[in-house]
């Protein structure tokens, strides 16, 4: 392989990577916002 498709590799691969990180915050927050409601609806009762 040549090394400017390997560096086109690694860049893909890090982007791909980014965007796993991203989607795992994203889901992170969604779950402390279910807890919170959740203990909110608990607090209610």
């Amino acid at each position: 392989m040549s090394n400017n498709f390997c560096l086109v590799l690694t860049v893909l691969d890090h982007g791909l990577m980014q965007q796993e990180i991203e989607l795992s915050k994203l889901r992170h927050a969604e779950d402390l916002n279910e807890k919170k409601r959740f203990s909110r609806m608990a607090e209610n009762k």
